[in-house]
């Protein structure tokens, strides 16, 4: 793990290794499919509905950009990094 200074403060670099990437990506592609199944039963069997709060932004378009990222850095052979 990786610490830096940033805005005085210690901040964690946080990275996903070449060799992780593909990994990565079959994950948040497998979290897509079984939360859109789960919306997909969910409309076919509505039951009480219940008030969520925050937006309904759909998983698979959070996920994609990061997808997108980490495409791109596996093809250039690139880890990915990222400060928290």
């Amino acid at each position: 793990m990786t610490y830096y200074i940033c805005a005085n403060v210690i901040c964690q670099v946080q990275s996903t290794k070449v060799a992780h990437i593909p990994a990565a990506i079959i994950a948040l592609e497998v979290a897509i499919k079984v939360h859109e199944a789960a919306e997909a039963k969910r409309r076919e069997n509505p039951g009480p509905v219940v008030e969520v709060e925050g937006d309904s932004v759909m998983l698979r378009h959070r996920a994609g950009p990061l997808i997108y990222l980490l495409n791109i850095s596996a093809q250039a052979g690139k880890d990915v990094v990222w400060g928290v």
